[in-house]
């Protein structure tokens, strides 16, 4: 792609999807099953590629919500978030957590994919400081940072190493503004000196992804290209605001497990049960007690996951899909669900209707809000090379935000779940 081509990200507004004017669009909705979110309009001979708008970073919340959140619709922030106050380089960072352990992924060779299921095989623990000077030396190919598995502590487990001592020290922001009401899943940093591609996926939350150094390619396909994108995971339902939910681990679409949301109703039922009985004796009491602590001890693997980093989770989907009463086949592929299978020489492209993607070039600076199962597949480029030498390594940051499932700035969730669990934290 042409740096002129890259520059050319905002224009007129692509069809949404609640217009029905273009060719083939019934046919396309019964395809995309219930999502109801923004897609691109699809392409026809001579027509111009499609482009994500591109807003001020100081875009009013609730204004970016109805127009953007709500409607499931991906976007550019011409600069960084507004709260973001402080520059975060290589150096700071070293300053701030160099001693402080990190979980690395190192693949096998500069050809492997990065992205993989964890195991001793594919992840090595340092420090951070040691981790940079990989990315120094001759190895720098073989080793990026990305997701950390949770620590125990529920206080520390939306922003682990390096981004607790940043948000400690005040150079990270610990919320963004322009998010308005969604409630933070977690903080991430992205950083690598490799170039390639992560693989066509999706996440399971809405992300900001604030781009720092060197840059990033996205081609990107919306949820209701699901039915045509072969995840190595079964699909169990694609809902309205476009969360994905996989028969291994059914969610509503707000991402929290159905095993939750059945638990919570065990419990309720079980409380209604107690209060009808309160004339019981005391051992009934005790009884129901045992009964109440039992269901909650079979859900810690839930609640696990709740706390933890949603793109690692083989482990939980066995255990959590047996508990349920679900087959579960743990596969031979490296890679989770929600990643595409390659598809010939596509990578993973969609098998039919291509020409619904957008590509774009994220540069230093700039900020991609996507919402959450959007497809997309990311190529990261170092920083302007120098002699055959890039200067630096690719750095991002993301903030991961549970998915709304309501069109209301004020209350974007059903109910206080996610609020519940932010607030014991």
């Amino acid at each position: 792609m042409s740096d002129a081509k890259r520059q050319r990200l905002a224009s007129p507004p692509s069809t949404p999807i609640d217009e029905g004017n273009q060719t083939g669009y019934h046919t396309r909705q019964k395809e995309q099953g219930g999502y109801q979110g923004y897609r691109f309009a699809e392409k026809v001979e001579g027509a111009p590629d499609p482009i994500l708008d591109v807003l001020s970073p100081a875009m009013d919340p609730q204004s970016f919500f109805e127009n953007y959140v709500s409607k499931r619709r991906p976007c550019v922030l011409s600069g960084l978030p507004s709260d973001w106050k402080h520059a975060v380089t290589v150096e700071k960072m070293l300053e701030r957590a160099g001693d402080g352990k990190v979980q690395v992924e190192r693949r096998s060779d500069k050809h492997s994919p990065f992205g993989q299921n964890r195991n001793d095989d594919r992840q090595v623990d340092m420090t951070f400081r040691e981790f940079v000077g990989k990315l120094r030396g001759e190895e720098k190919d073989l080793f990026y940072l990305s997701t950390q598995s949770t620590e125990t502590s529920q206080n520390t487990s939306l922003f682990l190493t390096p981004c607790l001592q940043l948000l400690e020290s005040g150079d990270l922001p610990g919320k963004l503004k322009i998010a308005g009401n969604l409630v933070l899943q977690s903080c991430n940093v992205w950083m690598g000196a490799a170039v390639g591609s992560s693989g066509l996926h999706h996440d399971f939350h809405d992300n900001f992804y604030v781009l720092l150094s060197g840059r990033k390619s996205f081609l990107l396909y919306p949820p209701s290209e699901a039915a045509h994108i072969p995840t190595y995971g079964t699909i169990d339902k694609v809902h309205p605001n476009g969360l994905i939910s996989y028969q291994s681990r059914p969610t509503r679409a707000d991402g929290v497990p159905d095993s939750i949301t059945q638990a919570k109703m065990s419990d309720e039922v079980e409380s209604e049960n107690e209060s009808a009985d309160s004339s019981d004796d005391e051992d009934e009491a005790v009884l129901g007690r045992g009964f109440d602590y039992a269901s909650d001890t079979e859900n810690d693997d839930a609640s696990a996951f709740l706390h933890g980093d949603h793109d690692e989770y083989e482990t939980l989907i066995r255990e959590e899909g047996e508990s349920q009463g679900y087959k579960t086949v743990l596969r031979d592929e490296a890679r989770p669900d929600h990643f595409a299978k390659p598809v010939g020489a596509s990578c993973g492209e969609p098998n039919a209707n291509p020409g619904i993607g957008c590509q774009i070039d994220l540069q230093a600076g700039q900020c991609l809000y996507l919402p959450a199962s959007w497809f997309h597949s990311v190529t990261s480029y170092t920083e302007d090379f120098e002699g055959g030498n890039s200067i630096g390594p690719h750095i991002a940051f993301n903030y991961w935000f549970h998915p709304p499932d309501r069109n209301c700035f004020l209350a974007p969730y059903t109910d206080d779940h996610w609020r519940h669990e932010d607030s014991n934290r």
